[in-house]
């Protein structure tokens, strides 16, 4: 398949990511949750 649009004139287009994806188990969010629920004030929410 033909390629369309400009021809990219400088480096190869997209830079690479900087940043690194990572993966929070539901565990863990649920951990957070219980301890941010348990430790919050009432008044700041």
């Amino acid at each position: 398949m033909a390629e369309t649009g400009r021809v990219w004139t400088t480096g190869k287009g997209a830079k690479p990511q900087l940043y690194k994806r990572t993966t929070v188990s539901y565990q863990h969010k649920m951990e957070v949750l219980v301890y941010l629920d348990k430790t919050a004030m009432e008044e700041t929410m």
